[in-house]
């Protein structure tokens, strides 16, 4: 397999190019983040109000903050892989090619996380459960923060996929761990002779389990860092009705999820920012 560039190696109008997206930066953002959250009420509204304020002016600028083309270039989004494995349905999102490797197009990336970040903002509102899903060793502690940085209800699966999690929670996830400072968050024995076994908890001292899992709930979204681990997973989705966000790279699928987000999956801060932007959405749902 092809090596991925550096970005210093990417041409410099490639690099300007792929920077225009900045000046839409505006456009894409929420109402509640383009108007940099100003305060309706007078100076006599308080401290409460005051802090209330603070506290959305700071989930907002987090946003704004991971919400650009500029920050999606430093952290590699755009390097795809080896040409010769490019999907024929990720043609549309690939900027070109350098050296080998499939450029993708970050203006693409950037109108794709605004409405995955959407989607997840309305599940939030309606209370609905999120669930994170990375299956690659590399990826468990970003779905793991991810979940953890999102309200109550909210989880993480970051083993690999045992058939029926969705459909047959009920036997798959009855031996549980529940994670004593996340209630909401619990912990499947992936072995099927531990599945009869009665729950038990885990000491808080205790390194984070191989997986994690929503018990009690089906989920009301499902994002998915790597997508090709994870169609198990995926089907299982479509068999409940159960939308998906996945990250999608140049060898991926997009058809297969509900929302595509072109961009590198094999970059911790690639995958790391996005998990980050998804997660704040969930939060920006519970501030307003």
């Amino acid at each position: 397999m092809a090596t991925r560039p550096q970005l210093s190696l990417l041409p410099r109008q490639l690099q300007m190019t792929m920077l225009t997206g900045r000046a839409r930066l505006q456009r894409l953002m929420p109402p509640q983040s383009r108007s940099g959250l100003q305060a309706e009420a007078t100076g006599s509204s308080g401290s409460t109000e005051a802090s209330e304020q603070q506290s959305r002016d700071s989930v907002a600028h987090s946003t704004l903050q991971m919400l650009s083309v500029r920050g999606l270039l430093a952290a590699g989004a755009h390097l795809g892989h080896a040409a010769s494995e490019q999907h024929v349905r990720m043609t549309g999102h690939v900027f070109g090619t350098r050296g080998g490797i499939s450029i993708i197009n970050l203006d693409h990336t950037l109108a794709a996380l605004r409405r995955a970040a959407g989607v997840a903002r309305g599940v939030a509102a309606g209370g609905g459960t999120v669930l994170f899903v990375a299956t690659r060793p590399a990826l468990h502690r970003l779905a793991v923060d991810a979940a953890l940085a999102c309200p109550a209800p909210r989880g993480a699966f970051v083993t690999k996929w045992i058939g029926g999690s969705l459909t047959n929670r009920a036997r798959v996830l009855r031996r549980s761990l529940a994670i004593p400072h996340s209630p909401h968050i619990v912990v499947s024995a992936p072995d099927s002779a531990a599945r009869d076994s009665p729950p038990r908890s885990r000491d808080p001292g205790q390194a984070p389990p191989a997986s994690t899992a929503v018990r009690d709930a089906l989920p009301a979204l499902i994002v998915i860092l790597d997508l090709k681990n994870n169609l198990h997973a995926v089907r299982e989705a479509h068999a409940l009705a159960i939308p998906v966000i996945a990250i999608c790279d140049s060898d991926c699928d997009p058809a297969l999820v509900q929302y595509p987000i072109p961009a590198n999956d094999d970059s911790i801060s690639s995958v790391g920012l996005i998990a980050s932007l998804i997660a704040a959405a969930v939060r920006e749902a519970s501030v307003f």
